[in-house]
């Protein structure tokens, strides 16, 4: 549902209607500068008292004078033309033109920027700051917004312990609730909540009632394969999600599932760090930014070409973290080695991701991929989408 935000708030947010003008801009002729006001074309003017800009009813010029007048000033009844400061001469109380001034010159007509009752901001636009000072000069103190999903986030396993705690005999530390936290704070959507549960089925499902009460989103991160401690999806279907799919062709990331619990999304991501965050630039964030208000919500899709070998077997879409760069005018795709997908280091240096298709064995230097930037912000302007 749309919301009202004042105009410095709302930078970043998709617009939930259109802006109209009140008035005409400019709302009077005026001065493009500083300089005179003239009457006509001659040699010479006569001169009379000067225009500051706030004046509300200049005196009118007859042929042969002219006034003073500030930028943004009203132009005087009378007056055809404005004559720049450093083109005038005075002689003998007289203003001489030193390079001649054509009718209309250096004014600004009524209208001339934006005609009354006329849009100046559509529905569905990116609002930015100048968006901001276009609303002010409609008249717009403040503008309806697509309001930002909440989401609420559950990560799991028994083995796992706080970042704070020296890992014991087979336990790791949670490096994926830090991770979304930072994803959804990233992106400006709000969290409503955060849980870690262990393996546990009844647990699991408490916590995803108790999550699901209170957000517009639910993510959760791992158990959400097939092993027999992974109780995400039976317990979040016991607590009202239905599952529209299972699992992706894709790696890493085959186990993402996505539902939805009384018509909010439910994203399951695996508990691979590497995995939660492939599948939340690839799922998460576009979906963010469909139920934020844009228009298109798809990424971009940008060629690069590959600096590396990439082998892979047919019939599963490989994400690939790369680092991208701009060489002149072409994009190029350097790829670090990995252990797997539970190997976050090897992904902290990349920028994108490329898509190696599910019908390829591989890349090899020279090749082209395409590829995405990674977005931070559900409301960022970038090449990362359309």
């Amino acid at each position: 549902m749309p919301v009202e935000k004042p105009l410095h708030e709302a930078a970043g947010f998709i617009l939930a209607e259109d802006v109209r003008c009140d008035i005409d801009m400019p709302p009077f002729d005026r001065s493009a500068m500083d300089g005179y006001a003239l009457a006509g074309g001659f040699e010479s003017y006569r001169l009379t008292a000067e225009i500051p800009a706030g004046a509300a009813h200049p005196d009118p010029l007859e042929p042969g004078w002219a006034a003073p007048i500030m930028t943004g000033a009203p132009l005087p009844p009378g007056a055809d033309r404005v004559l720049m400061l450093e083109k005038a001469v005075l002689e003998s109380g007289r203003i001489v033109t030193g390079a001649p001034a054509g009718e209309g010159d250096n004014i600004c007509r009524q209208g001339q920027d934006i005609r009354r009752g006329s849009t100046v901001l559509t529905k569905g636009f990116l609002l930015d700051s100048k968006a901001a000072g276009l609303a002010a000069m409609a008249g717009r103190t403040a503008l309806k917004i697509f309001r930002r999903p909440t989401l609420a986030l559950m990560t799991t396993g028994s083995e796992v312990v706080p970042p704070s705690t020296v890992p014991g005999p087979g336990q790791v530390r949670n490096a994926n609730l830090p991770m979304l936290m930072s994803l959804a704070f990233a992106s400006g959507c709000g969290t409503s909540a955060y849980l870690h549960i262990p393996d546990d089925f009844e647990e699991t499902v408490e916590g995803a009632r108790r999550l699901l009460s209170g957000s517009d989103v639910l993510l959760a991160a791992g158990g959400i394969s097939l092993g027999a401690h992974d109780h995400v999806a039976p317990a979040f279907e016991m607590a009202g999600t239905r599952f529209l799919f299972r699992e992706v062709a894709m790696k890493p990331g085959k186990p993402f599932s996505f539902g939805l619990a009384g018509g909010r999304p439910v994203f399951c991501l695996p508990g691979n760090p590497v995995s939660v965050f492939c599948t939340f630039q690839e799922f998460v964030m576009p979906a963010l930014r469909m139920m934020s208000g844009f228009p298109d919500c798809r990424r971009a899709r940008l060629p690069g070409i590959c600096r590396f070998s990439h082998s892979q077997r047919r019939g599963r879409t490989n994400l690939l973290r790369v680092k991208a760069f701009l060489d002149g005018e072409e994009w190029l795709l350097d790829m670090p080695s990995s252990n797997g997908s539970g190997d976050l280091m090897s992904a902290s240096d990349t920028n994108a991701i490329a898509v190696c298709g599910r019908d390829l064995d591989g890349v090899s230097p020279g090749n082209v991929l395409p590829f995405s930037l990674n977005s931070a912000s559900v409301g960022e302007r970038s090449p990362g989408w359309r």
